[in-house]
């Protein structure tokens, strides 16, 4: 995150304000209005720049990065259909670009359409068969649906082999090469952390239940996740479910006594 004296911040907000001058003047003027809004969200001022994007859109409709940037900016703010609608106008401007299947993908994987979000996958690979991470989210959707085989998991995993990790070219190590030394073997996730090493738990009230009654749950089993020694990182909730990474033995007894 930039700091108030950050160079590339100071340079941000002049940029800001130029362009929201020229606005001002010239409120019709199109390259202006998304400019800005493409500034904005470098600046992290997103609910400005989805504001920006909404009317840049308005104004050069035809224009595939303002379409492209304000799905996006949408599907932050959790505006999903109106996301979908907006992606699949920047894909029929630019049909060539995969990137913009790859946020389909993930939308619709974000709204539960598996069957949408490997195909959009899918077509993100073959018109960018060399992007690793665009294939790894095509993978990541497979593991999650129910009608895809180990098989089929085994396949797409190794043709993830042959187009990327192939041609990767050996790397040295400055590590000493004494066969007698001690061995120190760790295991962490290809991504860092964002992996399927995770635990889901749907929090099922009685049907009426209130929203104030639904979050106490909710807060209440984080209460009991977070002192978890097995729990490392954070618990995360979400409206209607909450997910911790980590194991949850004995969570759901000790949350029906205390519930």
């Amino acid at each position: 995150m930039s700091s108030p004296t950050d160079p590339s911040l100071a340079t941000l907000q002049l940029r800001a304000q130029q362009l929201e001058a020229v606005v001002r003047q010239r409120p019709d003027f199109g390259p202006a209005v998304a400019e800005l809004g493409t500034v904005l969200m470098d600046m992290g001022r997103r609910t400005e720049a989805l504001q920006a994007y909404r009317r840049a859109v308005e104004l050069q409709p035809k224009d595939f990065p303002s379409q492209l940037n304000f799905g996006s900016l949408l599907m932050d703010h959790g505006m999903f259909s109106s996301a979908e609608t907006h992606f699949k106008k920047a894909a029929a401007l630019k049909p060539e670009f995969a990137g913009t299947y790859n946020n389909l993908g993930n939308l619709h994987a974000l709204m539960g359409r598996l069957d949408e979000a490997i195909s959009d996958y899918r077509r993100a690979v073959d018109l960018d068969p060399a992007h690793a991470a665009i294939h790894s989210n095509l993978i990541f959707a497979m593991n999650h649906h129910p009608a895809v085989t180990e098989a089929q998991l085994a396949e797409e995993h190794a043709r993830w082999n042959t187009l990327h990790a192939r041609p990767s070219p050996p790397v040295a190590h400055s590590n000493a090469r004494d066969p007698d030394r001690v061995l120190r073997v760790g295991y962490i996730s290809s991504d860092f952390g964002a992996n399927q090493g995770a635990f889901f738990i749907a929090v099922q009230l009685p049907d009426g239940a209130s929203v104030s009654r639904s979050r106490a749950v909710v807060e209440q089993i984080e209460g009991l996740l977070k002192p978890m020694p097995q729990i490392e990182g954070d618990t995360n909730q979400f409206q209607g479910f909450a997910f911790a990474f980590g194991y949850i033995k004995a969570l759901i007894a000790a949350v029906s006594a205390e519930a």
